[in-house]
C-alpha cells in the first residue's frame, strides 16, 4: 500500500484490472480540513516512525480535489476549476494504467449540477464511457448528517470502461431516443426496487449517462456542441416528468394543465417529504421543473412562502401553516397556484366547510387538475400507506387531511363549483328583476371575468400535438414526422408560441456553428465549391431535411461572422465571376477573411458570397507594392570616450570601488560598516544547515524583505523512491507554498 496523488502513479500502462475509487463530492466534504484533528495527535504518536507521512505541520491540502473558496482566496471559480484539474488528471492516469476491457468503478453521490458535470467531462476528456450506474445503500441512517435531513441515502456506483472510437453523436438522431428508453426502464425498475426520492433522480441521471459518453462529442443539429451540465439539465427533466407519471401518478397527458409551483410541490414532496433541506440540494428540482427558488416572486418569499427558507436550508410548508391564511389562493390579479387553492381547501374542509363554496367561486380553479394534485400528493409514492392489519397510520398529516376530503370530493368541491357557476350567470342576468345594487353586478361581472380565464387553459389545450418533418434514416420514405405532445412535456411558457419553442428546442435552434455549415455545403472541397452564394444557403437551409432548423436568417449571419474571423472561410458582398468563371473582386478590401465583421455588414443576397479559405487568402492579399526600396544611411559616429565616465562614477580620491549599493564579503569579514541590502552565499551539510537556522531566522526578522535561494545536493547510498520523496518531501513544501524545481538520478 502506498500513499499519493491520484493522478502520479508508478503502475505501469494497461497493468490493472479493474479500479474502484470515491472521489471527493465536489464541495460536500473538507476531507483534509477533517484529518487535522487526528494527524496532529498522529503526528505526536507515531509521527516518528513514518516520518514521510508526517512531515506537514497539518493534513496536507493543496492537491485536495475540493471545491474550497477559502483556499484559493476567496475565488470559487479558482477552486472549481483546480478541482476539474485534479480530477481530470486522475482519470486520464487511471485510463492509462487500466487494461483495455477492465473497469472503473466510481463511487458518487452528489446532487448539483455542477458536481456532476465536472465529474462527466472530466471521464468524457479521459475517453471513458460510462456502461451502467446502480445506487447501493452506503450510508447510515441513523449518523448525524442524516437525521431529519434530504442528503442521499444510497451511493451511485458508476460503472465505465475505455471507449475506444471517436465517434461524434447527433443529440436528437443517436443520444436522445436511447436516452428516452434508459430513463423509463430505469424509473419503473428503481421504483420498484423501493428508490425514492432524491437517490431516485439521481440514479436516473448517473444511468443516462451511458446515452452521452459512449460519443467523444454529442452534437445538436446546429452543430453545437451539447455541454455536459446542458445534457444533465435535459435528464433530469426526463427523470422527473417520467417520476411524475410512473411514481406519483400525475398523468404525463395532463401535466402541462398543473402549474409549476405546483409541480414542484408534488416532487419536493415525494423526494424530502417534512425533511429540512439543504438549498444547493433543492435547486436539483428548481433547474428540472423551471421554478424560482429564491429572490423576488419565488416561492420562499412573501409573507406565506410555499417553502421556508432560513440561511442555507429549506422546508416545505404543510396546509397547517399556510391554510388558515384568508387570501391564500385567491388569485386578485392571476390564477392562484393549484397548491395554494389545496391547501386553503384542506384547511377549511377541517375548520370551516361552510365557506368553502365561496372561496371556490373567489379562485375559480381548474378542478380537474386540482383533484390530480391532491391524488398526486395522497398516493404511495410520497409516504407509505397504513400496512393492513396495523393501526398505525405512517402517512402525513397533509396525507391524512386529502384522504378525509377525496371521498366526499364531489359534494364538497365539483357540486359546490358547478352550482356557483350557474348561479352566477342566472343573477347576473336578472339582475334588473332582483334589483341588484351596482356593487353586486360588479362582483358578479368580477366572478365571470374570472371563469373566462379558463379559456386560456381551453386554448393550451387546443395544441396538444405539434409534428416536425425530419429526415427519415434508412426508409423508402426519406420524410418522417415527428410527433410532440404538448401535455406530457414539463414546459414553462404560457403562451402557445412560448410552448412550442420551448418543446422544440432540440430541434430549432437560434444558432449554427460555422463548421456545420462548411460540412454541409461541402465548401472548399473540390474545384466546383469553392464559392457558395448567401442566397443558395438560406435556401438550403430552409428547404433540405439535412440542414439545421433555424428560427429566421440571423443565425447564418452571426455564422458567417464567426467563420470569417476564425478563417474557416471568407465572405464578399460584392464577388464578381470572369468569362471563365473565375472569381475576383475590385479591390482586395472586398474579400473578408480572418478579420472582424459585425453581423450588420453580412449581406445575405444573391450578390453575396462564402468563400473557401484559400481563395479567400488570395483575393484578400493586397496587390505587390511598386515603391521603391527605402535608402539607408549611415548611422552618425559617437566620440569614444574609452569608459572614462564609467571609471571616474567609481573613483574616490584616487581609489577604485565597487558600488556602494553592491556589498561583497567573503568568509566572516565585512569590508563595510552599513548597508541596506545584503547578500549571504554558503554551502552547508546536513548538519550544519539546521544550526544554520537560527541565525537566518534573525536576519528574517530584522529585514522587511527576505528571500532564501537554496540548492539542495543530497547524495544516497540507497536510491530513494519517488514516492518517497514526495510525501517526506515534496508535499511539505508545496504546503509551505515553496516554488521549487527537482531532479532525480541514478
Amino acid at each position: 500500500m502506498t500513499r499519493g496523488p491520484a493522478h502520479s502513479c508508478e503502475l505501469p500502462d494497461s497493468s490493472v484490472d479493474a479500479i474502484v475509487t470515491d472521489p471527493p463530492y465536489y464541495d460536500n466534504v473538507p476531507y483534509a480540513d477533517l484529518s487535522d484533528f487526528f494527524y496532529v495527535w498522529l503526528k505526536r504518536s507515531i509521527g516518528f516512525l513514518y516520518p514521510d507521512h508526517f512531515a506537514s505541520l497539518l493534513m496536507p491540502k493543496k492537491q485536495e480535489a475540493y471545491v474550497s473558496a477559502a483556499r484559493h482566496g476567496g475565488d470559487r471559480s479558482a477552486a472549481m476549476s483546480t478541482y476539474r484539474t485534479i480530477i481530470q488528471r486522475s482519470l486520464d492516469e487511471a485510463h492509462r494504467i487500466l487494461k483495455p476491457s477492465a473497469p472503473l468503478v466510481l463511487v458518487y453521490a452528489h446532487k448539483t449540477t455542477a458536481g456532476w458535470s465536472s465529474i462527466v467531462d472530466a471521464l468524457r476528456a479521459a475517453n471513458f464511457m460510462v456502461t451502467e450506474a446502480w445506487p447501493i445503500s452506503t450510508e447510515s441512517r441513523g449518523r448525524v448528517r442524516a437525521q431529519n435531513s434530504a442528503v442521499l441515502a444510497s451511493s451511485i456506483f458508476i460503472v465505465a470502461r475505455k471507449r475506444v472510437t471517436s465517434a461524434i453523436g447527433n443529440y436528437t438522431r443517436d443520444v436522445l431516443p436511447e436516452l428516452t428508453a434508459i430513463v423509463q426502464e430505469r424509473v419503473r425498475t428503481l421504483s420498484t426496487a423501493s428508490i425514492t426520492g432524491a437517490d431516485l433522480v439521481v440514479a436516473t441521471v448517473g444511468a443516462g449517462l451511458r446515452a452521452y459518453t459512449r460519443y467523444a462529442r454529442v452534437e445538436m443539429d446546429n452543430g453545437a456542441e451539447l455541454d455536459a451540465s446542458t445534457f444533465l439539465t435535459e435528464v433530469q427533466r426526463s427523470a422527473l416528468a417520467t417520476i411524475l407519471e410512473y411514481v406519483v401518478g400525475l398523468n404525463q397527458s395532463s401535466v402541462s394543465t398543473v402549474d409549476k409551483v405546483s409541480q414542484y410541490y408534488v416532487l419536493a414532496r415525494y423526494q424530502y417529504g417534512a425533511a429540512e433541506i439543504d438549498f444547493d440540494k433543492a435547486l436539483v428540482l428548481d433547474r428540472g421543473i423551471g421554478v424560482e427558488l429564491d429572490g423576488p416572486g419565488s416561492i420562499t418569499s412573501g409573507a406565506l412562502p410555499l417553502v421556508m427558507k432560513i440561511k442555507k436550508v429549506v422546508q416545505l410548508q404543510d396546509y397547517q401553516r399556510r391554510g388558515a391564511a384568508h387570501h391564500l389562493g385567491g388569485g386578485v390579479d392571476s390564477a392562484a397556484p393549484l397548491i395554494d387553492v389545496l391547501h386553503r381547501l384542506l384547511w377549511l374542509n377541517e375548520h370551516q366547510p361552510s365557506k368553502i363554496p365561496a372561496f371556490l367561486a373567489q379562485a375559480q380553479p381548474d378542478v380537474i387538475s386540482l383533484r390530480m394534485v391532491a391524488e398526486a400528493l395522497a398516493g404511495k409514492g410520497l409516504a407509505a400507506e397504513p400496512t393492513p392489519g396495523m393501526a398505525r397510520d405512517e402517512r402525513s398529516e397533509e396525507q391524512r387531511a386529502i384522504g378525509r376530503l377525496l371521498p366526499v370530493w364531489r359534494r364538497v368541491v365539483e357540486d359546490q363549483f358547478t352550482r356557483n357557476l350557474l348561479a352566477a350567470d342566472s343573477l347576473l342576468g336578472a339582475r334588473g328583476r332582483y334589483h341588484l345594487s351596482h356593487d353586486q353586478v360588479e362582483d358578479l361581472k368580477d366572478r365571470v371575468k374570472r371563469l373566462t380565464s379558463e379559456i386560456d387553459n381551453t386554448l393550451k389545450r387546443l395544441y396538444d400535438l405539434v409534428a416536425l418533418p425530419l429526415e427519415a434514416q434508412g426508409a423508402a420514405d426519406p420524410l418522417r414526422l415527428e410527433w410532440f405532445d404538448l401535455r406530457s412535456l414539463p414546459l414553462s411558457g404560457e403562451r402557445i408560441q412560448e410552448r412550442m419553442l420551448e418543446a422544440l428546442r432540440n430541434w430549432v435552434f437560434s444558432s449554427v456553428t460555422p463548421s456545420k455549415l462548411v460540412g454541409l455545403t461541402r465548401l472548399g472541397s473540390d474545384d466546383a465549391t469553392q464559392t457558395l452564394s448567401c442566397a443558395k444557403l438560406v435556401e438550403w437551409c430552409f428547404s433540405f431535411l439535412t440542414f439545421p432548423k433555424l428560427l429566421g436568417t440571423d443565425p447564418l449571419r452571426a455564422a458567417i461572422v464567426q467563420g470569417v474571423r476564425d478563417g474557416l472561410f471568407g465572405y464578399s458582398a460584392a464577388l464578381q465571376f470572369d468569362a471563365s468563371s473565375q472569381a475576383f473582386v475590385t479591390d482586395h478590401r472586398l474579400a473578408k477573411i480572418g478579420v472582424p465583421l459585425s453581423i450588420v455588414e453580412i449581406d445575405l443576397g444573391s450578390t453575396s458570397y462564402i468563400i473557401a479559405p484559400a481563395l479567400a487568402q488570395r483575393l484578400a492579399q493586397p496587390p505587390a507594392s511598386t515603391m521603391p526600396e527605402p535608402v539607408a544611411y549611415a548611422e552618425p559616429s559617437q566620440p569614444d570616450k574609452n569608459g572614462k565616465e564609467e571609471q571616474e562614477a567609481y573613483q574616490t580620491d584616487g581609489e577604485t570601488r565597487t558600488p556602494a549599493s553592491i556589498i561583497q564579503t567573503s568568509g566572516a569579514s565585512s569590508a563595510f560598516s552599513r548597508g541596506r541590502r545584503y547578500c549571504l552565499h554558503f554551502t552547508a551539510n546536513k548538519h550544519q544547515l539546521f544550526r544554520a537556522f537560527k541565525p537566518l531566522q534573525n536576519l528574517a526578522e530584522k529585514t522587511g524583505q527576505f528571500e532564501v535561494t537554496i540548492t539542495v545536493v543530497a547524495q544516497s547510498d540507497t536510491p530513494l523512491e519517488a514516492n518517497w520523496l514526495r510525501n517526506a518531501v515534496e508535499e511539505p513544501l508545496d504546503e509551505a507554498d515553496v516554488v521549487f524545481d527537482r531532479t532525480l538520478e541514478e
